[in-house]
């Protein structure tokens, strides 16, 4: 078994706290090597416990017993350098003076990996499982898309070895006496089914951030989640989980969490379902905003099962590394649940009514309010995940922030409508400077955060703060009753319910069938965005803009009049 106690009681840093490398086999010293796997199971392998802890262990030994780098069994091998490479991406939370270079272990594990995919099976398939996780909690934007194939091909092999289907997972039954091998069965069974929904929680992942099918649907599956039984006895708060043996209270709880997890992330594969893809099937509006609030019943279900958790207070002392996993932090769930919300509120091919629904635009407004002030204080708190999947999460929530709350000034300095309609959607009350100037700075700092460790998300903070300048300022002249100054032409009065001009972009004409006031209040926030169109297409994850951010931006910028097309 992979302990905590025995690994912690094995580990040694030179004086200075500082990593230190073994030349010899380029590999970190065991007492090293045992912590930073301490800091995989105690996080990483909470949220995708696909590797049996029995099997990393046997590795670790294996790897350092060998006599020479030839002699190590190419899948241990494997095994070792990738949960070393994902593990160190956790060091910023060990107070370590230095810092592992993660590629080198990453870079070492692919000359193996056709000796772990030529082996077939559950192997090949972890070995697939494992770069997918490395490179979606790296800080590379570049491997999003290659995540996203990757994780194709581990949904097919888990089609492949029958994954997705109840009977495969069924224990059959023993003889007297063969109680030992049972359990050794059970366990197996245990891991692959383990092994498929961590697939599914990734494919959703990677589809959403991209705008993009999934490849393991629901209606393909008829295994079930691992099964979760009631813990009657208590257990230490900061007790390491995911290194327990099957059956133990500690197993128990740990399979809650990720059970809890895998459960969100297939509402996310609904919401992408039902509101997030172009389809020549479109449904009326009525049909979708009942599809939305039946989605966001269920969202808040799982909200309150978070209460079932066996998660460790925030006001808890840092005093072990369980306490610093984002997965034990209640924050976490509460930031999953309002990004969730975005994702069924924010504009949609299906259905985009923000400007024209109050009870939408505050939803959206509430939400990323909320999730940026999580982020910030997971930040503060050294529990957040810096990864290009924060990098989009945090993003998306400050730019919904702006949107929401420019449709709210617009509205209020804009009505009543020419036509005589009813007035558009509107916050319940103004937001005051301070708390403008206080929400859009935390989301720049963790943005800035990012920006630190890889320059994709440069781009992504510079772009923030140039809008979230603008809208101050238009809050300010909002309130200060001063007119908005602009030298921009205002746009004609006349309303326009379609595009003129066919978009070569995912967003179908059925996203823009909402009437659009023309009438506009000319705000410094708009012309902000036509000013960093240009930017924002960089940030774009997916090469046919079907993404969320090209998604957003791309309906404000048609509400104000303008054909994206003239952008791209």
């Amino acid at each position: 078994m992979v302990g905590q106690s025995s690994r912690v009681a094995s580990a040694r840093t030179d004086p200075t706290g500082s990593l230190s490398i073994n030349t010899a086999s380029s590999l970190p010293p065991r007492g090293m090597a045992t912590e930073i796997l301490d800091a995989y199971c105690n996080h990483d392998r909470l949220c995708y416990p696909f590797l049996s802890p029995k099997a990393l262990d046997r590795a670790l030994d294996a790897v350092y017993e060998a006599g020479s780098p030839d002699a190590i069994d190419p899948a241990d091998g494997f095994l070792i350098d990738m949960t070393l490479a994902i593990g160190t991406a956790q060091v910023y939370k060990l107070n370590w003076n230095g810092i592992w270079d993660a590629e080198v272990h990453y870079n070492r594990a692919m000359t193996r990996l056709g000796d772990v995919l030529g082996r077939g099976g559950i192997t090949a398939l972890q070995g697939l499982l494992l770069i997918c996780q490395y490179r979606m909690g790296t800080t590379s934007h570049d491997t999003s898309t290659n995540v996203w194939h990757l994780i194709g091909v581990a949904a097919r092999t888990c089609f492949e070895l029958g994954l997705h289907k109840s009977s495969t997972n069924a224990l059959p039954h023993s003889q007297d006496g063969d109680d030992v091998d049972r359990d050794a069965r059970a366990e197996d069974l245990e891991i692959k089914r383990r092994c498929f929904w961590s697939a599914v929680s990734m494919d959703r992942i990677a589809s959403l951030i991209l705008g993009r099918p999934l490849a393991i649907q629901l209606d393909d599956i008829d295994t079930e989640l691992p099964q979760i039984e009631t813990v009657a006895v208590e257990v230490p708060i900061h007790q390491s989980l995911s290194t327990a043996p099957l059956g133990t209270p500690e197993w128990q709880m740990a399979t809650t969490i990720f059970v809890h997890i895998v459960r969100y992330r297939l509402i996310c594969g609904k919401i992408l379902n039902s509101l997030h893809r172009s389809t020549i099937n479109r449904e009326s509006n009525a049909s979708y905003e009942v599809t939305r609030e039946a989605l966001a019943q269920e969202l808040k279900e799982w909200h309150a099962g978070t209460t079932n958790l066996p998660l460790i207070p925030a006001d808890a002392p840092l005093a072990s590394p369980a306490s610093r996993s984002s997965f034990r932090s209640e924050e976490w769930y509460t930031l999953l649940y309002h990004n969730g919300i975005l994702m069924l509120f924010r504009p949609s091919p299906s259905i985009c009514d923000a400007s024209q629904n109050s009870n939408v635009l505050q939803h959206m407004f509430d939400s990323s309010q909320e999730a940026i002030k999580l982020y910030a204080n997971l930040h503060r708190s050294r529990k957040i995940n810096y990864s290009w999947v924060t990098l989009h999460s945090i993003f998306i929530a400050g730019l919904s922030y702006i949107y929401a709350l420019r449709n709210h000034l617009q509205h209020i300095q804009n009505r009543p409508l020419p036509n005589g309609n009813a007035a558009n959607a509107t916050l319940r009350s103004t937001p005051t400077i301070s708390q403008v100037v206080n929400d859009t700075r935390a989301c720049s700092k963790v943005l800035v955060a990012l920006s630190e460790r890889w320059a994709m998300a440069r781009n992504c903070s510079e772009v923030f703060d140039r809008l979230s300048d603008a809208v101050v300022a238009d809050v300010v002249e909002a309130q200060s009753g001063q007119p908005q100054a602009s030298a921009a032409a205002p746009f004609p009065s006349q309303q326009t319910p379609h595009m003129t001009q066919q978009v070569d972009i995912s967003l179908t004409g059925a996203l823009y069938e909402h009437s659009t006031n023309q009438n506009f209040v000319n705000m410094t926030v708009d012309e902000t965005l036509r000013d960093c169109f240009g930017d924002l297409q960089n940030i774009y994850y997916d090469q046919y803009h079907s993404d969320a951010i090209a998604q957003l931006s791309q309906e404000w910028l048609f509400g104000l009049g303008d054909n994206p097309s003239r952008y791209f």
